[in-house]
């Protein structure tokens, strides 16, 4: 496979990893601003329902299976370990020579001034490529972030393995830890592979989402009817056809 091969392929795992990890962002997201709904209502926090446990127990599963995936770094997946170990691999792929020709509709001297500025920064100042043992340290810390999480999904999540859970539970501190630099890695990645500079993975909501909160979900049934003991029983229709 030749370079714009693999560069290309890259591209499009990112793009896979992108979308993937914004996935757990938003849910993330939507699950902190719901437990505000629930704090700042003193009649739903006092009122008992299974509603939120369930909501707590579906995120926070859905959530470590979304950080399981990107620790993942087997040939048939798409992951940040994998992307990681293909630029360790092949650091050419992300080069200041291949940054800098992303500005090319750029004045010339203009477009090298800023694209080694973004390089330095993003890789160090005068390298031509990544050092392969600064992308290991980029491993070394996505699998010692994501360790607990790892262990509690294939000890618990996945199946339920007898050994039991012999790390630390993880916390919510934990997964927020872990989508802070899935989210700093995808932003360095998509500006040296694409030039695209991304502010952050949590959309701009172009609607009010919350709009489903400002009104009950069920209506209150109608009371039963109850007949007066003394009044006829008999339809009107009965008694006209009398």
């Amino acid at each position: 496979m030749i370079e714009a091969e693999r560069r290309k392929r890259l591209t499009e795992w990112l793009d896979v990893i992108y979308k993937d990890v914004q996935d757990v962002v938003v849910d993330d997201h939507v699950f902190w601003e719901i437990q505000e709904i629930f704090r700042q209502n003193s009649r739903l926090a006092k009122t008992p329902s299974i509603f939120n446990q369930w909501m707590a127990s579906a995120f926070i599963q859905s959530a470590a299976l979304g950080v399981r995936r990107q620790a993942d770094k087997a040939d048939t997946c798409v992951s940040l370990h994998r992307l990681l170990l293909e630029v360790k691999k092949y650091p050419g792929l992300v080069s200041r020579e291949y940054y800098v020709s992303l500005c090319a509709n750029l004045p010339e001297h203009h477009a090298k001034k800023m694209a080694d500025g973004t390089y330095d920064r993003l890789v160090g100042a005068g390298l031509v490529q990544p050092d392969p043992e600064q992308v290991q340290a980029e491993i070394d810390e996505l699998l010692a972030k994501t360790d607990g999480i790892r262990h509690y999904v294939d000890r618990r999540a996945a199946h339920y393995d007898t050994r039991g859970i012999q790390k630390p539970i993880p916390t919510f501190n934990d997964l927020a830890d872990c989508l802070a630099f899935f989210e700093r890695l995808i932003k360095k990645y998509k500006d040296l592979l694409t030039g695209v500079a991304l502010s952050n993975l949590l959309p701009v909501f172009l609607y009010d989402w919350k709009a489903i909160f400002h009104f009950p979900w069920l209506e209150r049934p109608a009371p039963p009817r109850i007949l007066d003991s003394g009044a006829s029983t008999a339809r009107p229709a009965d008694s006209a056809n009398r």
